[in-house]
């Protein structure tokens, strides 16, 4: 029997994470997702899991190990950040064939943001380091069943355990200026090299693992997003919500950011019609396409829509999970 698609996340109670989490769940219900989901509220780890001050972002791999304990074998981490747009079937299509499904994050490179003392600790120098591609951590899908992906999460979550690597120095990271400061590499926290920008912590690390695991890095299916840049390309996935790490304010909604990936469309269409004698044509088709998209998205949020199948873990409480303040 196929495993069924898993869907995890995890929002600390920093920022808007606890109402992107909620506004997460909504919109893989509006893409049509009808797998399960898994996700730890805010204050609520997983079993074992360091505190997020105590190893920066421990939890992801913390989070699909408990995932596996509890029988899943297809899952796609998203961070509570993301807001699902189109139907998430072919990702885990790749994840069970391929056992894995990486995302590069635009041509970063690792060498980038890696600490010093984390190199040091993989035996990996600088400049090869500058030659591996970054992971887009935001979106990590694994098969649990599959040689490649157990082995990642196997390399992935001893690193999270021995904390070093993922805080990316030995000392303490008590307050939120410590973090920023080895996140930036202020005051060359984590290293002098002037190309180093600063230390991605979970990212560092599956870059790495990734590299040396000869993984292959999808290079689109996940793009960045914010009610400032709101154009989302045709081959986006999943977009990811920078407005979600503000303070204050709010977010946009899963209807208006799905209508941003209609207009999206759209414009490259425009942009690639332009030219041709049919440019003023495709304007007015354009037009009146973009206006009866618009239409159907909102009739669709209106629509009676079946709820995924969840497990017991439901937003505003985690049964399972390791409260923390």
């Amino acid at each position: 029997m196929p495993a069924a698609p898993v869907v995890i996340s995890l929002a600390t109670r920093a920022r808007l994470y606890p109402e992107a989490l909620a506004r997460l769940r909504q919109s893989l219900g509006r893409a049509g997702f009808g797998g399960e989901i898994l996700f730890w509220s805010p204050g609520n780890f997983p079993a074992g899991c360091p505190s997020h001050e105590e190893v920066p972002f421990a939890f992801k791999p913390f989070c699909f190990r408990e995932a596996e304990a509890r029988g899943a074998g297809l899952v796609l981490w998203l961070d509570s950040a993301c807001v699902v747009v189109r139907d998430l079937a072919p990702i885990f299509a790749a994840i069970e064939e391929r056992g894995y499904v990486l995302f590069r994050n635009h041509q970063y490179r690792v060498g980038e943001w890696a600490s010093d003392e984390a190199l040091r600790l993989l035996g990996l120098e600088r400049d090869e380091a500058m030659r591996i591609s970054e992971v887009n951590a935001a979106a990590i899908g694994l098969n649990l069943r599959h040689p490649v992906g157990r082995e990642f999460l196997e390399r992935w979550h001893a690193l999270a355990a021995d904390g070093v690597v993922f805080r990316g120095t030995r000392e303490p990271l008590p307050t939120e200026r410590d973090r920023h400061d080895v996140k930036w590499n202020r005051g060359n926290r984590v290293s002098r090299d002037p190309r180093v920008r600063g230390h991605r912590h979970d990212q560092t690390a599956a870059g790495i693992l990734a590299h040396r695991l000869g993984m292959h890095l999808s290079p689109s299916g996940v793009g960045s997003y914010s009610s400032r840049h709101r154009r989302i390309g045709r081959r986006t996935v999943i977009v990811i919500d920078r407005d979600a790490a503000r303070s204050g304010g709010s977010l946009r909604t899963v209807d208006q950011v799905r209508r941003d990936k209609v207009v999206g469309v759209l414009i490259q269409w425009a942009r690639f019609e332009w030219r041709s004698w049919r440019s003023w044509a495709a304007v007015a088709v354009i037009a009146g396409v973009a206006a009866i998209a618009i239409c159907v998205e909102a009739r669709a949020s209106c629509a009676p829509r079946s709820p995924s199948r969840e497990r017991s873990d439901r937003l505003g409480g985690h049964s399972g999970g390791t409260p923390r303040q």
